[in-house]
């Protein structure tokens, strides 16, 4: 019976903190009607990969030319590199003899994530995938395995430290 009533006690809490900090329970829907952008939803038709692919030429423009765009990153520009490299893991765990429902369930859950029209959390959409470190737990070169821990080592890091500084990442 306590776990029937935990939904429900979750939302009144939500709605009493929204009616404590905001003054209106429900002012995460007037945020919403004021910055649509904001909602997270499937486009329509789906269309898997989108701003994926729509925000590489940028990406790749940016990186040739030494600019960084803090705002690009923030939301279009690292969701598309995390999302490129669960896809590419997931690929390469196909060729690896992973078993066929773990791709099958990796490239679907891509593939929904990446079909929504904002995709500013990808990062955070790829840690459910447990087919990705299994397929990186394949790995036997202690060189790769070093430069993938390195690298995601300095991300954390990065990350880190925008989040201490009071902004958001992610």
């Amino acid at each position: 019976m306590f776990l029937l009533a935990l939904s429900p006690l979750g939302l009144v809490i939500e709605l009493l903190i929204n009616i404590y900090y905001f003054g209106s329970p429900f002012f995460v829907v007037s945020e919403h009607k004021n910055n649509p952008a904001s909602i997270q939803t499937p486009s329509f038709p789906p269309l898997p990969l989108k701003e994926a692919f729509s925000s590489l030429p940028t990406l790749l423009g940016n990186l040739l030319t030494g600019v960084y765009d803090d705002y690009f990153m923030m939301t279009l520009g690292w969701s598309a590199i995390f999302t490129f490299f669960a896809l590419i893991i997931v690929v390469i765990g196909f060729y690896k003899k992973l078993p066929k429902d773990y791709s099958v369930y990796a490239l679907s859950y891509i593939l929904f994530f990446s079909s929504f029209t904002w995709t500013i959390s990808a990062p955070r959409f790829t840690l459910p995938l447990f087919p990705i470190f299994i397929t990186l737990s394949m790995i036997k070169n202690r060189l790769v395995l070093g430069l993938i821990i390195a690298i995601f080592f300095i991300l954390q890091l990065y990350f880190t430290r925008i989040f201490v500084n009071g902004s958001w990442a992610f």
